[in-house]
């Protein structure tokens, strides 16, 4: 049995059930939030995937190419937009202050 066997997909992040009880991910749950997949790597409960420390690791990111003038109204870290009336390519970053288009 190799790692990836020891895997569960659960879909999207949720803190809560649909009954309001609080959820508690094993090793080896696997959730996507905000376009990010994470992999529990210890027991997790009521922490977000993206809170420092909180039992997650990132392992795959998606990310959506933009090709409009106007800045995009929903975006992640590692999405692009090009803008053709500037003819400049932002790239989305994510820092200590939160996420920004940076033209690259």
């Amino acid at each position: 049995m190799n790692e990836a066997d020891k895997l569960k997909f659960g879909g999207r992040y949720r803190k809560y059930d649909p009954d309001g009880r609080l959820i508690i991910y094993k090793a080896g749950d696997v959730v996507t939030f905000n376009g990010i997949n994470y992999v529990a790597t210890n027991p997790v409960n009521g922490r977000s995937p993206a809170s420092a420390n909180s039992g997650w690791e990132k392992i795959t990111q998606s990310s959506t190419f933009y090709c409009q003038n106007e800045e995009p109204q929903i975006s992640f870290e590692g999405d692009r937009w090009f803008n053709p009336d500037v003819g400049l390519l932002y790239t989305r970053v994510c820092d200590n202050e939160g996420l920004h288009w940076v033209a690259t």
